[in-house]
Parts: structure tokens; C-alpha cells; sequence
């Protein structure tokens, strides 16, 4: 059950903690330079306002932490999807004349500004799973987080969409699988530390309880577009690689997925030589009494993980909290991918042809 900012001002010992993190971080660090789990090193006037950012995290914490939790994130293959046609909700958030052009059978059209109120509108409880579908699964898993944080528990992106559903829709992520070799001698095997802690981002929040704040925030950002592929550009939450190392000053490089792919000399793979490592559930290092708060708040930041769909659900969260974040598109697949294709540790991550099954769509041209 969802509790209301009124229940949330009688806290206990353990969630006064987070209020001290979240609150008084620009204190800790002038007290105590130093990177780990943070503990109450100090204690702030009780009466000194929570900021709305604070609140918000404050929330996202104390109802599930989705993002820090062994449910993120929330993919399906498309063979589980291909069995359970008849027992699962398919939403698939392309655009209309590609939908028309080749979709599922059973899929319904929304695009994305459209799911909160289609979902709430349904008894959308009663579903085993509800299904987000895009393109290539960059854009459905950045929708679902959302729709996870808003609290639709239920519901789950199609892991490489469309691509992976059938070879017709598969020329995108194909397209994507890329080795620049220009770009090895900037790489590095060299741990570089995180930034030091700031303040989190300044949110503005409109609404009567916390939870309606919380929930209109998210509504806004379900109305903003998440460019799924681009060519030498950003977007609003994504980035292409070679953009990225084009203006690497601009960015926090962050590799976010298992220490491996920050750093395996065995199969040779790297990172970005100003690339910093942030873990995933289920050691997430993105809690309020970890590390989310060595992510610059007056800086832009890039996340790469083996195919980009994992960093689109982080990338959610953290544009929920005011971060400038974006999603390296394709993720490693579009940075080393000959490396990602021959490592034990990653080959399953390695899009091909293999992935791709020929399910059959429906098409209304």
C-alpha cells in the first residue's frame, strides 16, 4: 500500500537516515571526504525543509526502490511473449503507420503518452503481464521504468523488440553492431574514482500529496519522446557512442552493468578512459546511502550497459530525479561488439541473428 506524505513525516530510525543523506549531503562531505555507504555522521535541525528532489527520492525509496531491487529490470524474451499471446496485454508504442506496417497479433497501439490512462482505465491487475513493445527495446524499457515507478507492478519491456520478433523489423539493430577500432586507444584498464558527492537536482513537483506530485512528474516525462536510434547525435534522454566520445568532456561516463564489462583483460574489453563504474541490482550502487549522489547534478551523464535496454530503465529513474542522464543507444554492441560477441561473460548479450525468430506479424497495408 502506498503511503501519503502526511504517514511519511512519522519516520522511523531507518528512514530518518535517508532523510540525513538526502538532506544534509553538501555537510557530510565538507565533514568527510570519502566514497562508501554512508552513515549518520551527522544530525540536521529536524525542522530544515526536505527539498523536493529529497521528497522525491525519499518516496521512490520507501515504495518498492524499484530501481535498486531484484526486479530490475523487467524484461521478457519474445518466446515468452509468442507463448503467452492469449494470457498477456501487448502495448506496442511505435509510431501508427509502423504498427500498421507490421505488429503482433493481439497488440494494441499506444503510444507512449497514452499508457497511465489506457492502464488505469483497465482492471489492469488482473493481467500475468503486461507487455511494452518498441523497436529495438530501448524506448520500452525506458517507458516501463516509469510505468514501474508510477506503479504498474505488472509490467515488462520485450527484450530487442520488433527487431527480435521477426527479421522485417530487425535492419535497425543490425545496423547498430558496431567495432571502431579508431576508438581502442582511448580506452583503458585503469579504475578512475567516482565524483565527489553533490547536491541533488533542484525539481519542481506540482500536486496536493506527495504521491500525486510524484505521479505528475511522471506523466510528464511519459509525454517527452525517448529517440531510439539515432546516427551521430543526443537526444533528450539517449546519445549515439561516437557522439558521446566525440564531446566526451561534456559527460559523466558511467558503465553501468557488472565490473566485467568496466573491465575483463581476459576478453579483452575496456572502458571509455574517463568512464566511471556503477553497479546494477543486485549490489546497486544507486541508493541513497550509496553512490546516486556522485552523479553530478550541473553536469551531463552517459550510461552504457551491453545492449542500452538496462541503461534505459536507469536512465528513467534518473531524469525522474532531475538528472540531465541519457542511454548509450545500443549500448556496448555499438561500442566493441566484435569483443562482446566472443566473451563468455557477455556473448549472450551480443545481438545476431540468432536472436531473431520468424513469428509471424500482422500487416493492415
Amino acid at each position: 500500500m502506498i503511503k501519503n506524505y502526511s504517514q511519511n513525516v512519522e519516520i522511523s530510525s531507518r528512514k530518518m537516515r535517508k532523510y540525513i543523506i538526502v538532506f544534509s549531503i553538501s555537510l557530510i562531505i565538507a565533514a568527510a571526504n570519502f566514497y562508501g555507504c554512508l552513515k549518520d555522521k551527522i544530525t540536521p535541525p529536524v525542522e530544515n525543509p526536505l527539498k523536493e528532489s529529497g521528497e522525491l527520492l525519499f518516496y521512490l525509496e520507501d515504495n518498492g526502490d524499484y530501481i535498486n531491487s531484484s526486479a530490475m529490470p523487467s524484461l521478457v524474451d519474445v518466446d515468452e511473449v509468442h507463448s503467452n499471446i492469449q494470457y498477456y496485454l501487448l502495448l506496442d508504442i511505435r509510431k501508427p503507420d509502423e504498427f500498421s506496417a507490421g505488429h503482433i497479433q493481439n497488440a494494441i497501439n499506444k503510444i507512449p503518452s497514452e499508457l497511465i490512462a489506457y492502464l488505469d482505465s483497465i482492471n489492469y491487475q488482473q493481467i500475468p503481464k503486461i507487455i511494452i513493445i518498441s523497436k529495438n527495446g530501448q524506448s520500452s524499457a525506458y517507458y516501463t521504468c516509469l510505468l514501474r515507478l508510477y506503479g504498474f507492478n505488472n509490467t515488462f519491456s520485450m527484450s530487442y523488440g520488433m527487431a527480435a520478433w521477426n527479421q522485417a523489423f530487425s535492419d535497425e539493430w543490425l545496423a547498430a553492431l558496431n567495432f571502431d577500432y579508431t576508438l581502442l586507444s582511448d580506452y583503458s584498464d585503469v579504475n578512475v574514482p567516482k565524483p565527489p558527492f553533490t547536491p541533488l537536482p533542484e525539481i519542481s513537483l506540482s500536486g496536493t500529496s506527495l504521491e500525486d506530485r510524484v505521479k505528475n512528474r511522471i506523466k510528464n516525462l511519459m509525454m517527452i519522446n525517448f529517440e531510439d536510434y539515432l546516427i551521430e547525435s543526443e537526444g533528450t534522454a539517449t546519445i549515439n557512442y561516437g557522439w558521446l566520445m566525440a564531446f566526451s568532456d561534456e559527460y559523466l561516463i558511467v558503465c553501468y552493468d557488472t565490473t566485467f564489462l568496466y573491465k575483463d583483460i581476459m576478453d579483452g574489453i575496456f572502458h571509455p578512459a574517463e568512464a566511471i563504474s556503477l553497479h546494477p541490482a543486485p549490489n546497486s550502487e544507486l541508493s541513497s546511502t550509496e553512490y546516486l549522489q556522485s552523479i553530478p547534478s550541473n553536469k551531463k551523464s552517459a550510461f552504457y550497459s551491453t545492449n542500452g535496454q538496462l541503461t534505459a530503465f536507469v536512465t528513467a529513474y534518473l531524469r525522474l530525479l532531475g538528472y540531465d542522464a541519457r542511454s548509450v543507444l545500443f549500448g556496448a554492441n555499438n561500442m566493441y561488439y566484435d569483443l562482446l560477441l566472443q566473451s563468455d561473460a557477455f556473448g549472450d548479450e551480443a545481438f545476431s541473428n540468432d536472436k531473431i525468430r520468424d513469428y509471424p506479424f500482422v500487416n493492415e497495408k
